[in-house]
């Protein structure tokens, strides 16, 4: 279009959300971030079934997980985002549980980056932080859990692709018979997404938001052997200031033996970049 630029452009404002923390699925990391000085928040419920308890105490337990995250940009490649749980568990056979679980801090930094074109971009990152303790008497491992890993985002015409690989060391014991990847076994994370974009075909001075289908694999290996991979597809809806998401999972691989199985996974959740 004769004399628009992405500058002058009034849907400026989408092209650099969706640069900077665009087409991330609701379950996988992506090497995008908040620019320097951007704030960024998100909130995401989740609701999961476990069942075959190996202690044989808890039938079933029903959990449902509120997850608000705020995160924001410092420098040209670096990020920080705390993430907060708060957390209830039905357990049928039990007693109930209702609180805050333990956070997660962690930081980000973009080591390298290849821009193929206003949107289209190859990237990756570090991230490295801790799960903190929450001090909830069951809903706390009581313990610093750090986490280092690295993150790979792939963006190109209505595609879009995340692949992250992370360790998690824990350093306490809790409740290895419910929760994947908080039990005094280390935890090895991997995760696999590919978004394709369904609107619209090509950006244009009058988009106004992108909808996205998304398809993940998130898998989860601890040293005790226990391992399970999780398949996801979900919708992602990206405005310019704010995006929706909704997702629905199901064991794909599950051989575990020191806790619950995990049954169904279904969670919606928001965000806004300000």
């Amino acid at each position: 279009m004769p004399g628009w630029t992405l500058r002058s452009s009034p849907f400026a404002l989408l092209l650099l959300a969706a640069a900077a923390v665009g087409q991330e699925a609701p379950n996988t990391p992506a090497a995008t971030r908040p620019a320097d000085g951007q704030w960024y928040f998100r909130t995401r419920l989740q609701i999961e079934s476990f069942d075959d308890d190996p202690r044989r105490v808890v039938d079933e337990l029903s959990r449902v997980t509120l997850r608000n995250s705020i995160a924001v940009g410092f420098g040209s490649r670096w990020s920080a985002e705390l993430m907060a749980p708060v957390e209830a568990e039905a357990r049928e056979g039990g007693s109930d549980e209702f609180g805050v679980g333990d956070p997660m801090l962690t930081v980000k930094g973009r080591l390298w980056q290849r821009d193929l074109g206003p949107v289209d971009s190859l990237r990756f990152a570090v991230i490295l932080g801790a799960e903190l303790p929450s001090g909830h008497d069951e809903l706390s491992s009581d313990s610093v859990d750090p986490v280092l890993g690295g993150v790979f985002t792939a963006i190109v015409g209505r595609h879009g692709v995340n692949a992250a690989l992370r360790r998690k060391w824990n350093t306490g014991d809790f409740r290895a018979y419910a929760v994947p990847g908080d039990s005094s076994a280390d935890a090895l994370l991997w995760d696999l997404a590919y978004l394709y974009r369904l609107s619209p075909e090509l950006y244009a001075p009058e988009t106004e938001a992108a909808t996205y289908f998304t398809v993940e694999l998130n898998g989860l290996h601890e040293t005790n052997d226990d391992h399970e991979t999780i398949l996801r597809a979900g919708l992602l809806y990206e405005a310019r200031e704010w995006a929706f998401e909704c997702t629905a999972g199901l064991p794909l691989i599950e051989d575990v033996d020191a806790r619950m199985e995990r049954e169904w996974s279904i969670e919606i959740g928001f965000r806004w970049l300000f």
